[in-house]
């Protein structure tokens, strides 16, 4: 019932927009994932955007990690003092580099 609904909801917030299609990905704790897409992906209008497609959001990733890592911080789960290499073990930074560091990098 509320996949229905969510679904209605995204089918019609494409009319607000410039957009040729969209996906949405939502979970809540009580009711799980939920996967939705709607409109286009070409600009013919010929094909359906289906909910496992990807989209290529060159430089706005930056926006998401850094509000992701905000989140985490703000929570307690994470410090912007942490040093990079605490949760990215396998990549090879200097311990001097935190995670505040790389934000104010963008």
């Amino acid at each position: 019932m509320k996949e229905h609904a969510l679904q209605t909801q995204l089918n019609q917030s494409l009319r607000f927009t410039s957009s040729l299609g969209v996906n949405v990905a939502i979970h809540d704790e009580k009711y799980g994932f939920w996967l939705g897409s709607a409109g286009f992906s070409d600009i013919n209008a010929t094909k359906n955007i289906e909910n496992n497609q990807s989209f290529y959001i060159y430089s706005i990733t930056k926006t998401f990690v850094s509000i992701c890592l905000l989140r985490l911080a703000e929570n307690g789960l994470l410090s912007l003092e942490d040093a990079v290499n605490k949760w990215l073990p396998k990549i090879s930074f200097p311990d001097s580099v935190t995670i505040r560091r790389l934000l104010k990098k963008g």
